[in-house]
């Protein structure tokens, strides 16, 4: 549906069933972290974004204690991937000078 599309996307973003992120290597070479996590931690439980979709909701309607089941499997997947993303995004990488110097060099060649 058009008309909801965007509070769609927010709502997939604010459940983290979608979560927005970057990763640029060169910004290693730089001193910079290159994982970045744009998202804020989740604040809408999986289910109730789940239940906006029609897949999930006639799951819902058709065998609820199953989709309760996979409801709370997915938020588990979703917490475990958070986690592994704020993890990732306050990794402190340390690049060695051989690096560095061949980062530099495709850098010059691509100019």
């Amino acid at each position: 549906d058009m008309t909801t599309s965007m509070t769609h996307q927010k709502d997939a973003t604010k459940s983290g069933f979608w979560p927005i992120y970057r990763y640029d290597p060169r910004l290693a070479h730089h001193g910079e972290r290159p994982f970045r996590l744009d998202s804020r931690k989740p604040t809408m439980p999986f289910a109730e974004f789940a239940k906006q979709e029609a897949r999930f909701a006639m799951l819902a309607r058709g065998n609820p204690e199953r989709a309760q089941e996979l409801f709370q499997l997915a938020q588990q997947d979703i917490d475990d991937q958070w986690h592994y993303y704020e993890q990732l995004a306050g990794v402190e990488r340390e690049v060695s000078s051989a690096a560095v110097t061949a980062a530099a060099a495709v850098e010059g060649s691509e100019s």
